[in-house]
């Protein structure tokens, strides 16, 4: 019996470690569950800083403007054989690239918007073809360098397509050009023999056939004056 106080101490010996150890706390399973985020990098914004023109961009960029608004001023409220521009302008069948041209909003040059605008003003144009021939001379008057040396292909593809109103209206820059054309081949004698047939044939019973003499004899005659320019 002198045994049993002192297995009972060791009992509540033993049950008050044990509540000791349960009160300290798991410093170990606080720091697994902390969940390190880690700082974005700073983010770095590219500035796009405009580049001066130089002098030779700003020349470029003047003289294109100052163009623009000299083909606007030329063909703004003018009259076309007569008769308003607004007339052909606001016709349905109205290319938007000639409108475009009309409006100085086109610079021409020896690019692709030029060619596609050289094609419409001398493909096939019936009651457009005043506006468009006064487009296309005005073109023929102001082109010099590249753009020049192509003219006369254009003013050619212009008069097969619309011989009656060119053999009636067609002259100055025009035919120039198209003399040029012809000029730089030597055997042009033989090349507007062949645009003359050309002409007869397409023209048909619409022209006067002494009318399209006079014509070609106009033709021919400038052709002669480019052959000496060129020599």
């Amino acid at each position: 019996m002198k045994f049993i106080p002192i297995i009972l101490f060791c009992l509540l010996v033993s049950c008050k470690s044990n509540n000791q150890q349960e009160k300290v706390p798991n410093h170990k399973k606080d720091l697994e569950s902390v969940i390190v985020v880690p700082k974005p990098e700073t983010e770095i914004q590219e500035v796009v800083v405009e580049q001066p023109l130089n002098n030779a961009d700003s020349i470029y960029a003047l003289k294109k403007e100052q163009k623009m608004a000299k083909i606007k001023a030329r063909f703004n409220d003018c009259t076309i054989y007569e008769q308003p521009i607004s007339l052909y302008l606001n016709n349905k069948k109205v290319d938007s690239i000639v409108v475009d041209f009309c409006e100085g909003r086109i610079y021409p040059s020896d690019d692709e918007i030029t060619f596609n605008l050289l094609e419409s003003l001398t493909k096939k144009s019936d009651e457009l073809a005043p506006l468009y021939y006064t487009c296309f001379e005005y073109l023929c008057s102001q082109s010099d360098g590249a753009l020049g040396e192509i003219m006369g292909m254009y003013a050619k593809e212009f008069i097969l397509n619309n011989p009656s109103f060119s053999i009636e209206k067609c002259g100055g820059h025009c035919i120039d050009h198209l003399a040029f054309e012809f000029a730089i081949n030597g055997a042009w004698k033989y090349d507007i023999k062949e645009f003359s047939d050309s002409l007869r044939v397409i023209s048909g019973d619409l022209v006067d056939s002494l009318r399209i003499n006079e014509f070609i004899e106009e033709v021919r005659k400038a052709t002669l004056e480019a052959e000496k320019d060129l020599r």
